[in-house]
């Protein structure tokens, strides 16, 4: 979609997790979206974690905030279609951004009989852990149906859209494309402070300034690759 007139464009952003990489991707690139013109509504879960973000989204010129309540007592299941469905019915957005498939889920089935165009973007692969057995290919058939209804899947890396097709081929069929927008990163805001914090860290740590460092910062998922350091790790040590 272009970025023509855009002043009164409005984008409604559907966030399942506002922590990790997804945080990072939204600070990253909405305030480039945010100076072109475009506004936006977060839904958001009713979690106290999520406060920060929250705050942090709504110092944005024309940002709204909307939190979802939660379905039970533990707290485990937002109330995200029927709070998207009163959004769509009452509000007049120019696009649906969901992040991440539990976002986008229960958002496709919100935007039913709406039509409003919905893109997803997509920073997770499948874990082959939760996908053995007849349960598990009904369960990706099925999700291949529901995402075949977006407009653009965005994945971050070609991995991401390599893992989705594999795992989804039905995607190939429908009106859903499956595109690569790569990341990125602001390297400004580091560029200064970077040599006085690995100064720091060496100091705690009481190592010499020659001694390299390496490190890993994510998840302790296998997809983020943790585990391939710790090999790496490993032969270094050997060596």
């Amino acid at each position: 979609m272009g970025i023509g007139r855009p002043s009164q464009h409005r984008i409604l952003a559907v966030v399942r997790h506002p922590v990790g990489g997804v945080r990072t991707h939204i600070l990253y690139t909405y305030p480039i979206l945010l100076q072109a013109g475009f506004h936006f509504t977060f839904v958001v879960p009713e979690y106290e974690y999520h406060d920060t973000f929250c705050s942090e989204v709504r110092a944005w010129e024309g940002t709204e905030v909307v939190r979802v309540p939660h379905r039970d007592r533990n707290h485990e299941k937002p109330r995200f279609w029927s709070t998207v469905r009163k959004l769509l019915k009452r509000r007049q957005f120019s696009l649906i951004h969901s992040h991440g498939v539990q976002a986008a889920v229960p958002t496709v089935f919100a935007n039913l009989g709406v039509g409003l165009p919905h893109v997803m973007t997509s920073q997770d692969v499948f874990c082959r852990v939760d996908l053995h057995g007849i349960a598990g290919r009904l369960k990706l058939a099925a999700l291949a149906r529901i995402l075949q209804q977006l407009d653009i899947l965005i994945a971050v890396s070609e991995d991401t859209r390599c893992d989705h097709l594999q795992h989804l081929p039905e995607l190939k069929k429908g009106r859903c494309q499956v595109k690569v927008i790569h990341n990125g990163i602001d390297l400004q805001q580091y560029s200064s402070s970077q040599k006085t914090a690995l100064s720091d860290l060496r100091d705690r740590l009481t190592l010499d300034k020659h001694v390299p460092l390496l490190g890993f910062l994510g998840r302790y998922m296998p997809q983020k690759g943790f585990l391939v350091l710790a090999d790496a790790l490993t032969t270094l040590v050997r060596r």
